[in-house]
Parts: C-alpha cells; sequence; structure tokens
C-alpha cells in the first residue's frame, strides 16, 4: 500500500452564475449572483469574498440583504435547477426543489421563443413587415428585434434564389 493520499478528483463543472434567494417567511429575495464551480461555493464565495476583496468579483448583490445564506434559502444553479440549502444532523444538504421564480422564467422564456419563431415564420411567408411589426409589438418585441430577423430572412432568401 502506497503512503500517496489519494486526491480528490479534478472539477470538471465549468464556472457559472449561480442565483442565490434568500427567504424570509414565505418570501423570496434575489440577494446574490454568484460565480462559482458548484452550490457549495455560492454559500461559501460571499463570505470569503467579505473578508477577502480579491475574491470580491466572485459575488454581484442584487440586493442589500445583509446576510449569509443559511438553511431554507434557495440556490439556483446555471442549467436553471433551484435547490433548497436544508439542515441535516451532519450539516446541510441541497435538496432539489420546484421554485416558482424559476418555473416563471422558464414559462417567459418558451413563450418568447414562440413569438420570434412567429415573427420569422410570418416574414418568411410575406406577411407585411408593418403588420409584423404590430403584431409582435403586442408582445413587447422591439422593432430592431424584428428589422434584424428580417435583415437575416432577407439574406437567407436571397441565397436561396
Amino acid at each position: 500500500m502506497s503512503d500517496e493520499k489519494t486526491k480528490p478528483p479534478a472539477r470538471t463543472e465549468p464556472e457559472g452564475d449561480y442565483q442565490v434567494w434568500h427567504r424570509t417567511g414565505d418570501r423570496y429575495e434575489h440577494a446574490l449572483t454568484v460565480r462559482s464551480q458548484d452550490m457549495l461555493g455560492a454559500v461559501v464565495w460571499p463570505m470569503i469574498s467579505s473578508q477577502h476583496e480579491e475574491y470580491a468579483h466572485r459575488v454581484t448583490p442584487v440586493t442589500e440583504s445583509g446576510r449569509p445564506t443559511t438553511f431554507g434559502d434557495v440556490i439556483v444553479n446555471p442549467a436553471g435547477e433551484a435547490y433548497e440549502m436544508a439542515e441535516t444532523t451532519q450539516g446541510f444538504v441541497f435538496d432539489r426543489v420546484d421554485f416558482p421564480p424559476v418555473r416563471t422564467a422558464k414559462m417567459v422564456a418558451e413563450q418568447w421563443e414562440e413569438v420570434m419563431a412567429g415573427v420569422e415564420s410570418g416574414l418568411r411567408a410575406g406577411v407585411s413587415f408593418k403588420d409584423i411589426m404590430r403584431e409582435a409589438g403586442v408582445y413587447g418585441v422591439k422593432p430592431e428585434e424584428v428589422a434584424e430577423i428580417r435583415k437575416r430572412v432577407e439574406q437567407e432568401q436571397e441565397i436561396e434564389r
């Protein structure tokens, strides 16, 4: 048997932005965005960065919560999965939860994709730019976004000819 200690496996997850939501009663507030490789880092980096300025770039306060992350708070990973920090007899764990702000954001993103696909589809079908602008405006699509899609569609149609 070797005296050499086994090294832990290298981290393979890319760094990403973790949202830290602090719980107050039944309400949650997006308190921090933390650049980390994992959820544990999302809890630890804010504590370290408050004492060591060289790590401050990892933590972006969203509100003035002023408290550390604790049991009952929720961390959303870069993939949009939410985990509640829960207390155990041996410390804490991250339990996967259905978190309404994440669910709402996903629904909005899906609806936005549908609207943008409809803009492109309408332009390809020959619907007038004016009509597309009017309809897209109802959903909050900006004129410059419609113009960018129109430009791309026209370039693709020109190539096809």
